[in-house]
């Protein structure tokens, strides 16, 4: 799984291999945009030295650092143990160096050519997270994070911290993009299977709502998604107090996740993950997500209770407190720019069914979603609780 990770790359350049060899521990949820795991025992196959000729195993702890590589046979050929923040207490190599995995601790690469002490000692060197480089032996990044995910908490204010200074139960793998080609590919990994529709809203609610994600309520053990439990957990049992007061708190931890040229990726999640709209994966041109054939919603989509947004846009008809409306209208305006908010209100005047009041929320409310869509995509997504505030609550300072 990928976290937000925003930071100037260093200038060295250094060739780094693909991660698509190693299948990292499985993912059982987040929390505060940093990926916490367990290791079912398994063992991972792995051949990313072109001296490994025959099969061999690394065993690997909990956070999904590579502890143990053993031959085929089961005979321990390498073994490091790691301090909490990954720096080496203990190394043993009972044949030669070349049996190395460069993968080690919580499975990224380590590049040895950056040691501060390549002469001898533990100091292996810095390892790559996908755009910063990280520095066991400090426990902290060599670069500074571009953003601040979670300001509510401390911790996450040293912008050089790793894992909010949680090694124990966190760690912090790479990139951007929550539905890229990686992900997908771990989530192969792990599952046994390619990702359907429900795995990416999943994903998405994870990301936004770390704090009620819990993977045994959407997944059987072996890893097959549960039947109805996107319906149990986004709507029929959801929490009394999901409201409206929760929404700028979820699209910052969304934002942390997409690079500067990824503002369609997403305002698309926000309609898949509030909306049910078809995402980007099964529908790569906007456009047709939106319509759907004249249905919008293709799915179940999370709901919300109504504190903390005007009555007046959130009519007194939607059990979900008319985010689907909101979030059509999200995805909508980032698409269409300022037409956005003119194909809302053609949509509502040709449904139109003499409840004024219901649908006076409905353009309202999804004219103000079109408005914020359109300032993430043309002005980024530097700033989301102010453009929030601006455009929602209409606080103008």
């Amino acid at each position: 799984m990928q976290c937000c990770i925003r930071a100037a790359t260093m200038s060295t350049s250094i060739a780094l291999p693909t991660r698509s060899t190693i299948t990292p521990a499985a993912t059982l949820s987040l929390s505060s945009g940093y990926v916490s795991t367990a290791d079912y025992g398994r063992r991972y196959v792995f051949r990313d030295h072109p001296s490994i000729r025959d099969l061999r195993s690394p065993l690997r702890a909990s956070l999904g650092s590579t502890s143990i590589i053993v031959n085929g046979q089961g005979a321990g050929l390498w073994e490091d143990r790691y301090l909490p923040f990954g720096d080496v207490r203990y190394h043993s190599d009972t044949v030669t160096n070349t049996v190395q995995t460069r993968y080690r601790y919580t499975g990224q690469w380590l590049e040895e050519g950056l040691a501060a002490s390549p002469e001898g000692g533990l100091d292996r060197g810095l390892y790559f997270y996908g755009e910063r480089w990280y520095d066991a032996s400090l426990g902290r990044f060599v670069q500074p994070d571009t953003i601040v995910l979670d300001p509510g908490n401390p911790q996450s204010l040293n912008r050089y911290a790793y894992v909010l200074n949680n090694p124990l139960r966190f760690v912090d793998p790479s990139g951007h993009d929550p539905l890229d080609q990686a992900w997908q590919d771990e989530f192969e990994q792990v599952h046994n299977r390619k990702p359907m529709a429900e795995d990416i809203q999943i994903r998405l609610f994870s990301i936004a709502f770390p704090n009620e994600w819990n993977w045994s309520a959407f997944y059987n053990p072996d890893g097959s998604y549960m039947q109805g439990s996107l319906e149990i957990v986004f709507r029929d049992q959801r929490p009394a107090n999901w409201s409206w007061e929760d929404m700028p708190g979820a699209l910052e931890r969304m934002a942390g996740w997409y690079n500067a040229d990824e503002e369609e990726f997403y305002t698309r999640d926000i309609g898949s993950l509030f909306t049910g709209l078809l995402n980007r994966l099964e529908a790569p041109e906007a456009r047709h997500a939106i319509y759907n054939g004249g249905r919008g919603s293709a799915r179940v989509w999370v709901y919300l209770d109504r504190s903390g947004l005007s009555p007046v846009l959130m009519g007194n008809s939607d059990d979900d407190a008319n985010v689907h409306h909101w979030a059509w209208g999200l995805t909508m305006g980032a698409e269409y720019d300022p037409a956005g908010s003119m194909v809302n209100i053609l949509r509502e005047a040709t449904q139109f069914n003499g409840d004024w009041h219901n649908t006076w929320s409905d353009v309202s409310i999804g004219d103000q979603g079109a408005a914020l869509g359109a300032h993430f995509r043309i002005l980024g997504l530097t700033d989301v609780t102010r453009a929030w505030n601006y455009f929602m609550l209409d606080r103008r300072f």
